[in-house]
């Protein structure tokens, strides 16, 4: 339900907010660290170092990774300690103090996803093995064709 709710706000930022976003040329810190773990969370591949890096993800087509993007989907990622340590290095009233409100939604989305996925991962180390021998958390095994 909680996710179901930030989405719905997350659903009401557009491009103009975006472009607000990528407008600054040195954010606050509790922002680019805000972005950097929305970053980090839906492309877990890239290097995100600096502001330029974040900057140019900073699109339309990020909306569309926060629209589709569902925690309860993984049971691991990659990143997560680091986009949780880039969070709980954001004091709490610095996103609101010097964030905008997008970032504040941002933040609070991404807070939400946290709990969930170390929700999730703490449950997949915790089942038990499974009759072969694998644990349920590894998933199925491939079909071959």
């Amino acid at each position: 339900l909680m996710l179901a709710d930030l989405r719905e706000s997350m659903a009401r930022l557009d491009n103009r907010v975006f472009a607000e976003l990528r407008g600054y040329v040195d954010p606050p810190e509790a922002v680019l660290r805000t972005l950097q773990a929305l970053l980090l969370l839906l492309h877990p591949r890239r290097e995100l170092s600096d502001w330029a890096q974040c900057r140019q993800l900073i699109t339309l087509a990020l909306v569309k990774a926060l629209e589709s993007y569902n925690p309860l989907d993984q049971r691991q990622h990659p990143r997560l300690s680091q986009v949780r340590d880039l969070l709980q290095g954001i004091p709490a009233d610095s996103v609101t103090q010097h964030g905008s409100l997008p970032t504040q939604y941002i933040h609070s989305w991404l807070s939400v996803c946290v709990s969930l996925l170390e929700h999730a991962s703490s449950l997949a180390m915790t089942t038990p093995l499974a009759s072969d021998g694998q644990s349920s958390s590894e998933g199925p095994e491939p079909v071959s064709s």
